[in-house]
């Protein structure tokens, strides 16, 4: 659920910020892909030496983010640009 959520919200930020900046071209095309990145490891390694109780969310968290950014990455590339 939280992955869809962060791809959904990075989805709109990406081109949202992209269109008001006006980015064209190889500029819109990496400022898409960088935000649409999948939730990075040094995200786990805080929660589990601040929170280790729920460090096997975030685990799973990035994991499935992950996977989720493998699959709709290509098609955003594709059709979005």
């Amino acid at each position: 659920m939280l992955a869809s959520f962060h791809l959904l919200m990075a989805s709109a930020t990406a081109f949202g910020l992209a269109s008001l900046f006006g980015f064209a071209g190889t500029e819109r095309g990496v400022f898409i892909l960088m935000c649409l990145m999948p939730s990075s490891v040094g995200t786990y390694l805080f929660v589990e030496l601040y929170t280790p109780a729920h460090a096997q969310d975030v685990a799973s968290l990035i994991m499935v983010s992950t996977l989720m950014t493998v699959l709709v990455l290509p098609i955003v590339m594709t059709y979005g640009l």
